[in-house]
């Protein structure tokens, strides 16, 4: 990637040499489930009319294809599914938004936290990150009332890293973690709440793959838990247009290009590489691919340009069936998943993530001995 801002350090310079732990992670996604032939129905039988001959078949190829076969979304089937996108104003989506980020952090954290075997009120910092609504105070003021955590708890509310925010969001946790306190990292984002209907491609395409979810992630200092070794951002804002949100008409618009695949496909593999070396790895020493599932033709040129097996992104491909991709929290998805498997210890994960600005994220991720995992 063309650089502006870079942050490659070795492995002598780890985060904290290593004391800052993953004690947890936790997901969460609506109740409702959407296959992919209800949601193509539900758009042409609500927008039909409004798209030409053209776009109604590009919508057929690209909800159709097989990589993905459900969504989460956030609707209440009871109060009519995908069909109140049909006259959801504006404001309606700001609410929407807004309910179901709170709900969905709340799960999410509520598990983490479960799973650390810790309460709220043991938590120091909580930091949000969304891209997909904006609301005032954050998502972090309504998540701290929600959790009861104490009232003097630090909160922070980032946005605008788009698909990639995750990563930045434990970065910042991990930095601002002090000798014996606890972070709380919270990735929400509800993709439907920004919908638009009209025959420019990034929307049909956006309409066809994004879902809605939430995922949770505690760090602590402790002696238990996966050790953080780095982390690593890269940003090339020549190719900002490939990838971002815009406003029109006061609303939020996704902005996709046709050559992203061919982008990302080539420039985050040697990124990665680069990333990889720089903390003394291989591409064969890696334990696990936590990678956000842009897209199929993403993930393919990925694998393919780091020589990885098909079992290699076996995680990311299932996520990516099940969920579609779902922004910021989907490599958090991932990672929960690979975390789930018997790995080589002190063996590194890799979590990356990108997408808007355009950026990307690495993080590093040491596999400990079965006995500093908790609750295994």
């Amino acid at each position: 990637m063309q650089t502006v801002a870079s942050g490659i350090l070795d492995k002598s310079n780890c985060v904290k040499e290593n004391k800052i732990r993953i004690a947890s992670i936790a997901t969460a996604t609506p109740p409702f489930i959407a296959t992919q032939e209800y949601s193509l129905d539900q758009i042409l039988s609500l927008f039909g009319t409004e798209l030409s001959q053209k776009s109604r078949e590009i919508a057929r190829k690209v909800f159709l294809h097989p990589s993905i076969e459900t969504r989460h979304l956030a609707f209440e089937k009871e109060n009519g599914g995908i069909s109140v996108l049909k006259n959801e104003n504006a404001d309606q989506k700001v609410d929407r938004f807004s309910k179901w980020a709170i709900e969905l952090s709340f799960e999410a954290a509520s598990k983490s936290l479960e799973k650390a075997g810790i309460s709220p009120e043991d938590v120091d910092i909580v930091i949000v990150n969304t891209c997909t609504g904006f609301v005032c105070p954050g998502i972090s003021s309504y998540l701290l009332e929600k959790l009861q955590c104490r009232s003097n708890t630090f909160i922070f509310d980032l946005s605008g890293a788009g698909c990639g925010g995750a990563i930045p969001n434990l970065q910042m946790a991990a930095s601002l973690l002090f000798p014996g306190k606890i972070a709380l990292c919270i990735a929400v984002e509800i993709c439907s709440a920004a919908f638009r209907i009209g025959n420019d491609p990034s929307l049909i395409v956006s309409n066809a793959i994004f879902g809605d979810g939430a995922a949770a992630v505690v760090l602590w200092d402790r002696p238990l838990g996966y050790p953080i070794i780095g982390f690593t951002s890269e940003h090339d804002p020549a190719a900002r247009e490939h990838v971002r949100f815009i406003y029109k008409n006061g609303m939020l618009y996704n902005q996709i290009s046709s050559r992203l695949p061919a982008i990302v496909g080539e420039k985050v593999p040697l990124f990665l590489k680069k990333v990889i070396r720089s903390y003394g790895y291989e591409i064969r020493d890696i334990a696990g691919w936590a990678l956000h599932p842009g897209g199929d033709r993403m993930i393919k040129a990925i694998g393919e340009n780091l020589g990885l097996s098909k079992n290699a992104l076996t995680a990311v491909v299932d996520i990516y069936k099940k969920f579609g991709n779902m922004s910021s929290p989907t490599a958090l998805f991932c990672l929960e998943r690979i975390l789930a498997c018997d790995l080589n210890q002190n063996s590194p994960i890799v979590l990356c993530a990108y997408g808007a600005g355009m950026s990307a994220h690495v993080g590093l991720i040491l596999v400990p001995s079965k006995e500093e995992i908790p609750n295994k």
